[in-house]
Formats: C-alpha cells, structure tokens, sequence
C-alpha cells in the first residue's frame, strides 16, 4: 500500500464511445432542429452579411480616423516645438544645433545650475 499523501490508485476508465456511421449523435440531432437554421432564407443572410459589410466599413473608416488624428497631433506637437524653438534659431541659426554656440558662457546659465547644484546638496 502507498502512503504517500494525496495519491490514489488509478480507476479504469473505459474508451468512449463514437456513433455509429449513419447514425446521428444528439448534438446533431439538436443543431438540425435549431428553428433558426430551419427558417432561414437567402433574403435573411443577405440582410445580415450587409449589415456586417456597413460595420466592417465603420469600423474600417474609424480606425483610419484615428490613425490620421494621431498623426495630426504628432504634426502639431512638432509645430509647436519648431514655434518654441524660433527664437533661438533666430539668434544662433539652425548650426546651433550641432555646435556649442548655445553654452553656457552665452547664453548665462550659470545662476540656474549655481541654485541648483545648492539645492540638491540640502
């Protein structure tokens, strides 16, 4: 006898069982007296294959409307930091951006990195 805990000898279990060729299981039987398969006409499916065509093209145009949104707002985001940034290339012209030009002998950015250095040694 094993007495490991939570261990129990194995039960017989026996094959299942197929219907028989032409004979029809009870799932069949049900599927084919379905009253909704029984009365169902071309008319009906051609209705509901035409409602579901206008809600995949809904769905369609809504989801290209919020990808063109999206990249709107991504256009709009870059405006405005090309509007935000004009004042500096206005004085130091696009090389800026590659050079140090902007330093902080230039533009004075001393007192700001001054306060900050004193702040975060408190």
């Amino acid at each position: 006898m094993d007495r490991r805990v939570g261990t129990r000898p194995l039960e017989r279990v026996s094959p299942p069982t197929f219907p028989q060729q032409g004979s029809r299981s009870a799932m069949t039987v049900t599927a084919l007296q379905s009253s909704s398969a029984a009365h169902s006409s071309p008319i009906d499916r051609s209705r509901a294959l035409g409602r579901l065509k206008f809600l995949d093209n809904g769905f369609r145009l809504l989801t290209f409307g919020a990808a063109v949104l999206v990249l709107v707002l991504l256009l709009g985001v870059v405006v405005s930091l090309f509007i935000g940034a004009w004042p500096a290339f206005r004085e130091f012209g696009v090389g800026f951006l590659f050079s140090d030009a902007w330093s902080r002998q230039r533009t004075n950015s001393a007192p700001p990195l001054r306060s900050t250095a004193r702040l975060s040694r408190r």
